[in-house]
């Protein structure tokens, strides 16, 4: 598959190299159709250059011819301007000279430069160039390390891999003959354990108490076939030998409760109980307990100076265990006697140190403890107790040596296909090192050939800058030269020009002037004309190379092609291979998996076997402790049995032979049962308790005795103060009456009126009847008198009480408002008369009353709703207010009046 995969590799390789080529090629020959192109361009302007030329050269033939002979013609007229024409021949000559000099400089000056530009354009391209496979370099470098690295990282990691499966089979093969020694372990534990169960089953469940259900849980999980069971609330907690009654009592029934991890566990105690037949049993889940928290009358109860404390604080117990705790105890208080719990109980649950219980709605249980009651802790250790925990311990080890061995295989599994991965991967990383190596290879050759041609063409570019300079500076001796010789023509040209006739001489200085402009004309050809030559020859070099590269992609194309067919050979071959290889695997794994199928075949034959051996065994000991459990009982029965025969005799009772059949027997014994349950609750302690409450009565009646006597005294007394309450009434009474008579005779100018009592015998159980009559009125009672009138009434029975028993101090409000003017005056005269030994406070509106004042202040009502108190008032501005009924007016005036008598 390495090999497959490799010419796979080289086969994408070359097809990738195959589409670069082909895109190079296309570019390379785009780029000779423009330089085809250009070469015929620079083809048209040569052609066009040397038509020019050929112009230019007859231009200056004939204007050479002309001016030859005008300067023959001016000879003729002197021999002075022959000679001047020489010399200027000769100068023209030097000038013509010099500017052939100065074009060929100008264009080997311009050729250097474009050699010094070309050289730069190269050394940019391969600097370029250069930067681009350095940078490809320094990936490669990047990608060899990184690959070095991961390679390194794998092999470490096989070699780590190869290290863990030895040490694995090592452990493997040490926890397999742990299993094995484990195994044979158990299997001598349970046979020591069941023999010994056997003799301790009656006997233990005696001692604990438990229900068939409970012992049956215990006893799976002590053999290791319940998982999560924790033990008995009775198991878990530790009690004090004094408190011990009272916990018990408080528990009852839940001691037994099954303390488990889980709900799950639980529901596996409870399909176990299901499945065997046995009975029922509670299971307390940690995982779903609640605590909860203890009611109001239970926190009242447990403050009570004879209340030991909560019943679940007298425990001693996990604390993991709480919310369990919670359940079996609850808010139960514990008390220290019977009548403690009396006092309290009512609303909460209460026990005594000897085992009385009371209950939160009120029943009371009680009476003497039976010995065989559940019992807390865990029983004292034996030889089956001590079997028992090292199977169950050992039951444990192998379950973990088990899950070890398990987890260690699974480990195996993925080491070993872990390492079968970096093996195949480890041959990639080879193949792609090797790949890697050949094109830093090539690229470092490229590279040194680049930095090569880089440094021939930085020569190139020194050479052409020295040799423009050169030429630059003979530009500029020959442009100095050119300037002298244009001088002395000039000259010389002035001279011939006057010694010339003046037609002749414009005609040769024409004649110049065209030859002079012709001629640079040609040179300006001549100097185009060589340009393109060069740019032609160096486009002919440049379509040269690129022939010569679209050539060596072809041969690249080629060679690629070649690998492809190669690797494609290669490919077909390993397939043909590889395919012999899968054909022999897939028969080999036939037959791992058929032998595979044999063991597992085997494997469920023997625990079969083994579980049809494990259930016969089983019987095997439910048969022997059922036959241990008979004789153990046989035991106890003939105890029992001995010890009803020494009870009857010590009783003297007398048997009747023969015995009723036991199935009678057990009859009445029911019956009986029955009928004792149905008396139930008995109060063992009634006797003592009828005579605490006959004591308790006695003491009663002495205090009922007692109690009527002190009734028989207070009467008396009773008696005694009411006639002298009486008597005290009768006086007050009528002193209050003479004073009443004589004061509302006095304020009514002549009236009579009196107090009467409704119940004179019996003053206290009547009221007070008020007669008057007014003058010259009959005798009325209070109720049939006018407004005006109660008012008087009521102020004279006022008075004379005030007169009986003066008050230092008096508040009256308006007390004439019903009053006549008469009556006003009448009561003001009465109240200043009165204000002798009390001082009288009166608000009136009555201006007579407000003239018997001995201090006046003024109240009224300002617009802001607050009252204003005025120290001193002039009577003269109030008008005097009418009371009901005397005038139309008959209301309050906005001001009202106070004064102080006294």
């Amino acid at each position: 598959r390495l090999e497959r995969f490799r010419a796979e590799d080289r086969e994408e390789k070359a097809k990738d190299l195959i589409d670069e080529l082909k895109t190079a090629k296309a570019t390379q020959q785009q780029e000779l159709r423009g330089i085809r192109r250009q070469l015929t361009a620079y083809k048209k302007q040569l052609d066009d250059f040397d038509n020019d030329m050929g112009v230019h050269r007859k231009v200056i033939d004939d204007l050479q011819t002309e001016l030859e002979a005008a300067n023959a013609a001016a000879s003729e007229s002197s021999k002075d301007i022959e000679t001047l024409q020489r010399d200027i021949a000769q100068i023209r000559k030097e000038h013509d000279e010099a500017l052939e000099d100065q074009h060929a400089l100008a264009l080997e000056r311009d050729r250097a430069k474009e050699r010094m530009d070309r050289a730069s354009m190269e050394l940019a391209q391969l600097e370029e160039s250069m930067k681009t496979l350095e940078f490809e370099l320094k990936d490669l470098e990047f990608s060899t390390s990184d690959i070095s690295k991961a390679s390194m990282n794998k092999r470490d990691r096989i070699k780590e891999l190869q290290a863990t499966i030895y040490s694995s089979k090592a452990g493997e093969k040490r926890l397999m003959k742990e299993a094995n020694d484990l195994e044979n372990e158990i299997k001598r534990l349970s046979r020591e354990f069941n023999s010994l169960k056997a003799e301790s089953d009656a006997a233990i469940q005696l001692e604990k108490g438990y229900t068939r259900a409970v012992n049956a849980v215990m006893d799976a999980r002590d053999r290791g076939k319940l998982r999560g069971v924790l033990g008995t609330i009775a198991e878990l907690a530790e009690v004090s030998k004094k408190y011990e009654n009272a916990l018990t009592v408080a528990a009852g029934g839940r001691m037994q409760s099954v303390v488990v991890e889980d709900d799950e566990a639980a529901a596996h105690c409870i399909n176990y109980l299901k499945k065997t037949n046995i009975g029922r049993a509670t299971f307390l889940p940690l995982n779903k307990m609640r605590k909860g928290r203890p009611g109001g009358k239970a926190l009242m109860a447990v403050q009570h100076d004879k209340a030991i404390g909560f019943a679940r604080d007298l425990v001693k117990y996990d604390e993991h265990y709480e919310s369990a705790f919670w359940y079996a105890f609850g808010d139960t208080v514990v008390v220290k006697d019977l009548n403690t719990a009396r006092k309290l109980m009512g609303g909460v649950r209460l026990v005594t140190t000897d085992g009385e219980l009371t209950e939160a709605s009120g029943a009371m249980i009680g009476g003497a403890l039976a010995k065989s009651m559940i019992r807390f802790g865990a029983p004292a250790k034996t030889e089956f107790d001590q079997v028992k925990k090292a199977l169950r311990q050992t039951v444990d080890r192998s379950d973990t040596v088990s899950a070890k061995l398990q987890s260690l295989r699974e480990t195996m599994y993925a080491t070993e296909t872990e390492l079968r991965e970096l093996s195949s991967r480890e041959g990639t990383d080879a193949s792609k090192l090797d790949d890697i190596g050949v094109r830093r290879k090539d690229y470092k050759g490229r590279l040194k050939a680049m930095r090569d041609e880089r440094k021939k063409q930085q020569k190139v570019t020194v050479d052409a800058q020295a040799e423009a300079d050169s030429r630059e500076s003979d530009l500029k001796a020959i442009e100095t030269r050119l300037a002298e010789l244009e001088v002395k023509r000039d000259a010389l040209s002035i001279k011939v020009n006057k010694a010339t006739p003046k037609d002749l001489s414009e005609r040769i200085a024409k004649l110049h002037e065209g030859s002079t402009d012709a001629r640079e004309s040609l040179r300006d050809a001549e100097s185009k004309m060589e340009t393109v030559q060069t740019q032609n020859g160096l486009m002919q070099k440049h379509e040269s190379d690129v022939v010569g590269k679209i050539e060596e992609i072809e041969r690249d194309l080629e060679e690629a092609k070649s690998v492809i067919l190669e690797a494609k050979e290669t490919a077909r071959a390993m397939d043909v291979e590889l395919n012999g290889l899968l054909k022999i695997e897939m028969q080999t794994s036939s037959e791992v998996e058929r032998l595979r199928t044999t063991k597992e075949k085997a494997f469920e034959a023997k625990t079969k076997l083994l579980g049809e051996v494990d259930g016969l065994e089983t019987k095997l000991e439910t048969h022997a402790d059922l036959m241990i459990q008979l004789k153990v009982k046989t035991q106890a029965l003939e105890g029992a049995l001995q010890e009803a025969e020494e009870e009857c005799a010590r009783y003297d009772v007398q048997v009747k032979q023969p015995l009723p059949p036991l199935e009678t027997l057990n009859i009445t014994v029911r019956d009986t049962e029955v009928k004792m349950a149905r008396l139930e609750p008995v109060n063992m302690r009634s006797i003592e308790e009828y005579d605490v409450q006959v004591k308790r009565r006695d003491e009663l009646q002495q205090e009922l005795k007692q109690l009527d006597k002190q009734k028989k005294d207070l009467l008396k007394l009773v008696e005694e103060l009411n006639k002298k309450k009486k008597y005290g009434l009768y006086k007050v009474f009528d002193a209050i009456d003479r004073n009443f008579q004589e004061i509302f005779k006095e304020l009514s100018n002549g009236g009579d009126a009196h107090l009467q009592l409704e119940n004179p015998d019996e003053p206290f159980e009547g009221g007070l009847i008020i007669e008057a009559r007014p003058l010259n009125k009959k005798v009325l009672r209070l109720e049939s008198l006018s407004g005006g009138e109660k008012s008087l009434t009521a102020l004279a029975l006022i008075f004379a009480i005030q007169r009986f028993d003066p008050s230092p101090f008096y508040l009256l409000d308006e007390v004439d408002m019903f009053l006549d003017a008469v009556n006003a005056e009448m009561v003001a005269r009465m109240v200043a008369k009165n204000s002798s030994y009390a001082q009288v406070l009166m608000i009136s509106l009555r201006k007579v009353t407000l003239t018997k004042a001995d201090q006046l202040y003024g109240v009224t009502l300002t617009g802001s709703g607050v009252s204003d108190v005025v120290g001193k008032l002039n009577l003269a501005e109030f008008k005097a207010v009418k009371p009901p009924g005397e005038g139309k007016s008959g209301g309050k005036g906005k001001a009202t009046g106070g004064m102080v008598h006294g």
